[in-house]
Parts: C-alpha cells; sequence; structure tokens
C-alpha cells in the first residue's frame, strides 16, 4: 500500500468523529465510526465496516459490511485515541497484510487484506 493510499485512511480516521465514515481507497471498503471523549482527543467507541465492494481486496478476502473491527495487527481498537489509532495505523509497513479480528453477529472472525501490489 503506497503511502497516499495509507495517508488517505488515516486522515479519514482522525474526520470519523467528525464526518461519520470513510472509503478505504484501493482495498474496497468503507469504515463509520463512533467516538466518545473531547473534540480534539476523541476515543473510538466503535469502528464498523459500513460498505464493501463487490470484487474489491476486502470482498475477496471475507470482509462483510456491518462487520465491526475488534483488532487490526494485533491492537485492539476499540477504546483506542483516535490519534494513536491513526499513528498505529502510519506505523504499519508498506506491503504488510492487514489482519482484521471483527465481530460479526454473534461470532468472531478473522479477515486478512493482502496489500502488496496496490499503489
Amino acid at each position: 500500500m503506497t503511502s497516499s493510499k495509507r495517508h488517505a485512511l488515516l486522515v479519514a480516521v482522525l474526520l470519523l468523529s467528525f464526518a461519520g465514515g470513510v472509503a478505504a481507497k484501493g482495498l474496497g471498503f468503507s469504515i463509520e465510526g463512533k467516538t466518545s471523549g473531547f473534540f480534539l482527543n476523541p476515543v473510538m467507541d466503535r469502528v464498523t465496516i459500513s460498505k464493501v465492494e463487490p470484487g474489491s481486496v476486502a470482498a475477496d478476502s471475507g470482509m462483510l459490511a456491518g462487520d465491526v473491527v475488534l483488532e487490526l495487527n494485533g491492537t485492539h481498537v476499540p477504546g483506542m485515541r483516535a490519534h494513536a489509532l491513526m499513528t498505529f495505523w502510519k506505523s504499519i509497513p508498506n506491503g504488510t497484510p492487514l489482519r482484521f479480528r471483527l465481530q460479526r453477529r454473534q461470532a468472531i472472525v478473522n479477515v486478512v487484506l493482502p496489500t502488496d501490489g496496490l499503489e
């Protein structure tokens, strides 16, 4: 994943508390976040996959709209400060698979999105 694609998602994560959602361009999914806390230092209460594009990396990997993100690459997402989530996202090296632990209805599922070859 190029730094521009990562940067687009980083900016979007910061804006979750203000705009309510974002598309993860190049991966084929959109997220919506619910935050609480102070205006300049919000806490991520819930991050939900709002849309998955058919035929995308996310769809091919098994991600579904309505999945709730519990972990990203082993890091617990709910309760994280939005800025800390951005910093964490930025620290993931290009080409590193994105490993999601998701709650899907009553089940916990693991989804891995390959990022090699994305521009």
